[in-house]
């Protein structure tokens, strides 16, 4: 009688230790984005907005992502404490913004595999330290009158892009630079169709002689960020100068992930779902590197970013709507009034994560059902 009574309070015990280790954790481990968007030039007058929304993103996010707002360029002097994010997102900067000692720890942190994402005028600023220019792919040179303008979306296998039809009719600033960013191996995304707007400043061939053609919009890389070929001369400053060779101050390598568009310059786009969807897809892109102390066990040395949780849910994979999906307009809100959102974090809740509360559910069914049982023969002894 009291083995039975034993061996069965052992089998109850074992079961609700079971039931606990399947339970959620009520502290999930996040990753984490630094929102920087101090300005010593230009300064949006979006870039309250911008800040909100990406905020808001973030937290609605499947995982959810912690977020850090600063306009202060003295946070990046403190030691360490770029290492804790996964990534940086740089919303409209200008000039000089940020100090020296600033600029380099954020250079080791790109080197050490962090990741950027560079929104508008982004490029317009740093210019004394020339492997931001490589960072971002190439500098602002000038844009026209803000225009209704047809952007050619040339990947749809980006989660940045994935969402979008062949051509996005936007409301924007149309951006122009002073160098070819393909020639720093950016893989082009979105580029612009010149013919769908007026640019008095500059002809075709002016522009094209310039950046390259097709006109780029939003790019991508991976690896390699600030690397350089010593033989080889892109121009529009984002060569290294012989002075920050010999000071080792050129930046090299960064084995993780970039991203920059150059679309946000109103409140309206900065609301525009399709929009939305772009930048949280440049999000999600970038913190999937596997080079991010979050993405591995066994990272590699000196990673940058959150800590790793084998726990943490996967985000699901974004996808283009099907016909049965609620239809979705790729028009930006000046142009054709606000469009059907096809949501993401959506997507993430009623997919992966109904997919995981399913299982767990599935888990605590069985479970239940043994406590039950056990309990049964217990009483009955």
């Amino acid at each position: 009688m009291h083995s039975t009574r034993r061996a069965l309070s052992l089998l109850i015990w074992a079961t609700l230790a079971l039931l606990l280790s399947v339970l959620p954790s009520s502290v999930d481990a996040r990753k984490k984005m630094l929102i920087y968007t101090y300005t010593q030039g230009f300064r949006h007058y979006s870039i309250p907005t911008a800040t909100k929304v990406v905020q808001q993103l973030a937290k609605d996010a499947y995982p959810p992502i912690d977020t850090v707002h600063s306009e202060d360029p003295s946070d990046f002097e403190r030691k360490d404490w770029l290492s804790q994010f996964d990534m940086l997102m740089f919303i409209s900067v200008s000039g000089k913004a940020l100090s020296d000692n600033g600029a380099e720890a954020l250079r080791k942190y790109i080197e050490a595999g962090g990741g950027y994402l560079g929104v508008h005028e982004a490029c317009d600023a740093l210019y004394q330290h020339h492997w931001y220019g490589r960072l971002v792919g190439a500098y602002f040179n000038y844009h026209p009158q803000i225009t209704h303008a047809t952007l050619n979306v040339i990947n749809h296998t980006h989660p940045s892009t994935a969402h979008l039809n062949e051509t996005w009719h936007v409301f924007d600033e149309m951006y122009n630079y002073n160098s070819n960013p393909s020639k720093w191996g950016k893989q082009y995304l979105i580029t612009a169709d010149e013919d769908s707007y007026k640019d008095p400043v500059e002809t075709k061939a002016e522009r094209a002689s310039e950046q390259g053609s097709p006109h780029p919009i939003a790019w991508w890389k991976e690896g390699n960020q600030l690397t350089y070929n010593p033989h080889l001369k892109v121009g529009g400053a984002t060569d290294p100068t012989k002075a920050e060779i010999r000071a080792g101050t050129a930046g090299r390598g960064g084995a993780g992930r970039s991203f920059y568009t150059a679309l946000g310059h109103t409140n309206a786009m900065w609301n525009d779902d399709a929009f939305q969807q772009h930048i949280m897809g440049a999000v999600e892109w970038l913190m999937g590197s596997p080079v991010l102390k979050s993405s591995s066990a066994t990272p590699p040395e000196n990673a940058v970013g959150s800590d790793y949780d084998p726990s943490a849910p996967t985000p699901s994979a974004r996808r283009r709507p099907s016909s049965t999906d609620i239809a979705f307009s790729s028009h930006s809100t000046l142009v054709s009034g606000t469009p059907v959102p096809f949501s993401k974090s959506a997507i993430s809740k009623s997919g992966a994560s109904s997919l995981s509360l399913t299982l767990t559910l599935s888990s605590l069914a069985v479970l239940a059902a043994t406590l039950s049982a056990s309990l049964a023969l217990l009483l009955s002894a």
